[in-house]
């Protein structure tokens, strides 16, 4: 039996139903249908929604606790960052009302385009810039040049040696993603940070101002995270229907040595008599 995950928000139980009820393993009681919503935007939730957020990710909504890495529990303000786990993912996306969703939302064909060309090692510095930059999202901190530097300074920098290693075809997606016709041209719009994200890094690093960035890069980070932690989700299903229909299809599929039916055992029975009676004196 599996492990039983405590709901954290057993008050939203009430109002979910039950062939609706879905929990995802940091504990928060969801309705399938409302996270198909929350997806494709459909609807305005405005008690979960980061401000700047885009439709089309999997985040983890009502999980509003700090990430373990975050310095965000040590401030008065920060984004929602949590995403769905790949389990649950697995899991969404046998729904298809939350398949359809993701599938259909306005990132997903950009997506489908560019992700592949964007590495897992460039994912993880993407997302240890994320978690710093949240001290951007308090003014009092963020107003501290010193603090300011001495927070984003070193994944700033790191990012930035990162970038310039890797091959134009590498580099390349992240411009392509979030430039004024990308899938997340919000990053570049004059709402956002009117630049590219490799742009971006650079005007930063050269003393730019930072506003709007952590939620910018967030957005980025959690569009790229879910959509390759959906890749994984399919071929980690399609592997298992793999693996199912090859045991099913086998010739010893069902059968074992050990296995004998009632008609087995009479048969070897009546065997067994004839042979008694045929050695038997007369």
């Amino acid at each position: 039996m599996g492990k039983t995950v405590a709901v954290k928000n057993k008050a939203d139980l009430m109002d979910i139903p039950e062939e609706n009820i879905f929990i995802s393993e940091s504990g928060y009681a969801y309705d399938i249908n409302q996270i198909a919503e929350f997806i494709s935007g459909d609807w305005v939730f405005a008690d979960f929604q980061n401000p700047s957020e885009l439709a089309g990710v999997f985040r983890d909504f009502k999980n509003k606790e700090p990430l373990e890495a975050s310095n965000a529990k040590d401030l008065e303000q920060g984004l929602a960052l949590n995403l769905f786990s790949e389990k649950d993912i697995t899991q969404l996306l046998t729904h298809q009302v939350v398949r359809s969703a993701f599938e259909n939302s306005p990132i997903f064909a950009g997506l489908q385009e560019y992700a592949d060309g964007v590495n897992e090692i460039t994912l993880n510095l993407m997302g240890k810039l994320v978690l710093a930059s949240q001290i951007l999202e308090n003014t009092l901190l963020s107003a501290d040049q010193n603090k300011l530097t001495a927070e984003l300074h070193e994944p700033l920098a790191a990012f930035k040696t990162h970038l310039d290693q890797l091959k134009k075809v590498e580099k390349n997606p992240l411009i392509f993603l979030t430039s004024k016709n990308g899938p997340i041209s919000s990053y570049s719009a004059v709402t956002g940070r009117r630049c590219n994200f490799v742009e971006d890094i650079d005007h930063l690093l050269s003393g730019a101002c930072g506003a709007g960035f952590n939620r910018h890069v967030a957005n980025l980070y959690n569009a790229l995270k879910s959509y390759k932690l959906y890749q994984h989700a399919i071929q980690s299903s399609l592997t298992m229907q793999d693996s199912s229909l090859e045991k099913k299809s086998s010739p010893l599929h069902g059968l074992s040595i050990w296995n004998t039916t009632k008609e087995d055992t009479d048969k070897d029975q009546a065997n067994d008599q004839r042979s008694k009676n045929t050695l038997e004196p007369k």
